[in-house]
């Protein structure tokens, strides 16, 4: 498609998510005062946070906030390619989004990738994009699928997010020869398209990671350690 055609498509999936968020009283949850805020200049986080929390068009602002994230980084399909096959509502789609976000850090690693601009091409930072993105379709999936409902975001982050960080930390300890020959050679694929060395490491330690929320699960339920189980 031409860039004027997606513009038009990302405009036309931000509105038709914005309506079916807006509306939803999950947005009220304290997780989202963080959303909230990100929308105020800075300074006006610090000096009138309390204004902002109670501001009476607060749930149309997390929803904007929601959706331009999900949007902005997934595309304008995403979310309905992922109603059509699980047959999930927007609001459950956009909650194991952001748990799928927040869990793993996902924020840091776009800033790092925005941090290549002018340093890699831009197809290798798309490609860098693409590999995130996959992963964010494979947790929405699994939290969709697995996550207890009604979802406590909070709960539901703070339950994973450590467990993901130790496994992450570890990651490389604890790779088969066959995983590790795959990490090796992905590493060294984007080492000579001038990735920096800790950002490919990163990226390529996803693979890994989708097996890390049932790793956490079957350590909770077996009363091990994470590393362990």
């Amino acid at each position: 498609l031409a860039r004027p055609e997606i513009a038009v498509l990302l405009a036309y999936a931000k509105m038709d998510l914005f309506n079916a968020l807006k509306d939803a009283k999950e947005l009220d949850a304290p997780y989202f005062e963080a959303d909230l805020l990100r929308y105020f200049p800075k300074q006006m986080q610090k000096d009138f946070a309390g204004d902002i929390k109670s501001h009476r068009l607060r749930r149309e602002i997390v929803a904007t906030m929601v959706t331009n994230s999900i949007v902005n980084r997934t595309g304008f399909s995403f979310v309905h390619n992922l109603k059509a096959s699980t047959g999930m509502p927007e609001i459950d789609i956009a909650e194991s989004y952001i748990a799928t976000r927040d869990a793993f850090g996902l924020r840091d690693l776009w800033a790092d990738i925005e941090a290549q601009n002018g340093r890699v091409s831009a197809a290798v930072q798309s490609q860098l994009f693409v590999s995130v993105n996959r992963f964010i379709e494979h947790y929405c999936r699994w939290f969709l699928a697995h996550a207890k409902q009604p979802v406590v975001l909070s709960k539901l982050v703070e339950s994973y997010a450590p467990g993901i960080r130790e496994l992450e930390l570890n990651a490389e300890k604890l790779m088969s020869d066959t995983m590790r020959a795959r990490f090796d050679a992905s590493v060294a694929a984007m080492i000579d398209q001038y990735v920096p060395a800790k950002l490919a490491r990163r990226i390529a330690v996803l693979e890994m990671l989708r097996s890390a929320c049932d790793i956490i699960d079957i350590a909770r339920l077996s009363k091990l350690p994470v590393l362990a189980a």
